[in-house]
């Protein structure tokens, strides 16, 4: 478990980390979280825009950070995340 991660909206979720491999800034990490709200959120709640595509959301960040989350269950979702 990586922790209870709230955004500037008061929404939080719990986060878990399957794996990640290189070395930042070259690295990717792979897991799911937990979203009472049941609403798709990014890597680490972040407060950034999710658009939707193809049944997953992406994001984007700063330079070439960014990622997607695909819904898996109710209130639960897997991601990746690239930074």
């Amino acid at each position: 478990m990586d922790g209870v991660f709230r955004n500037s909206e008061s929404e939080e979720i719990v986060q878990f980390t399957y794996t990640g491999k290189g070395i930042i800034p070259a690295s990717k990490y792979y897991g799911f979280y937990y979203s009472p709200s049941d609403q798709p959120q990014a890597f680490q709640n972040v407060d950034v825009n999710l658009e939707a595509e193809n049944g997953y959301w992406k994001w984007h960040d700063e330079g070439d950070n960014g990622g997607i989350t695909k819904k898996i269950g109710n209130g639960w979702y897997y991601y990746e995340a690239w930074f």
